[in-house]
């Protein structure tokens, strides 16, 4: 009778291991996509609005703009911005919640509104959206990374907002170059 329960204990051990693993996995998935909340939920749509806004306005600024500065800006945003957006979708998915990627009624109008423009008249306003962009960006990383409970949200909220503190200031300082380069030109 021994030797039985000795292929009993192995052969359920054999079978548990992998039934109890199963299990582990099922419930780190579903805890994964635990629902999120409405403020939250808030977040991750506006925060994507905003960076698709910034890689399409980009992309314009990129393909539109003479100035070797507002260019390389614009380039900086397709990369820093993409790469965000997509940890961002990467996050959404994780909790169920599926974003928009293209853009919103909103930044639709303010696309169309750059596009009317051209020259250096062009280039103030690409860069007075970012200013303006970029501001509003940083509030709602700060906001989230105070306010959220969501531990992975508060980290991406935390770890994207250098990177935006940082546009802001190199929007500003391209704006300053733009308004002296027009101011010495007149």
């Amino acid at each position: 009778m021994i030797p039985n329960t000795r292929a009993l204990l192995l052969l359920s051990s054999l079978i548990g291991v992998p039934l109890a693993m199963a299990g582990a996995l099922h419930a780190n998935e579903t805890s994964a996509r635990s629902p999120v909340s409405q403020a939250d939920e808030q977040f991750i749509h506006k925060a994507a609005a905003g960076g698709i806004a910034e890689v399409e306005m980009a992309k314009l600024a990129a393909n539109r703009t003479a100035s070797p500065q507002v260019k390389q800006f614009a380039e900086r945003m397709i990369v820093d911005h993409g790469m965000a957006n997509q940890k961002l979708e990467k996050l959404a998915a994780g909790r169920g919640t599926t974003i928009s990627t293209t853009l919103d009624a909103e930044h639709q109008t303010k696309l169309e509104e750059l596009a009317k423009e051209s020259g250096s008249a062009f280039d103030w306003q690409y860069m007075k959206a970012q200013v303006a962009g970029h501001e509003k960006m940083q509030a709602l990383l700060e906001d989230e990374a105070k306010a959220t409970k969501d531990p992975s949200l508060k980290r991406f909220a935390q770890e994207t907002l250098p990177t935006v503190e940082a546009h802001h200031r190199m929007a500003e300082d391209v704006q300053k170059n733009i308004a002296a380069a027009q101011a010495s030109a007149q």
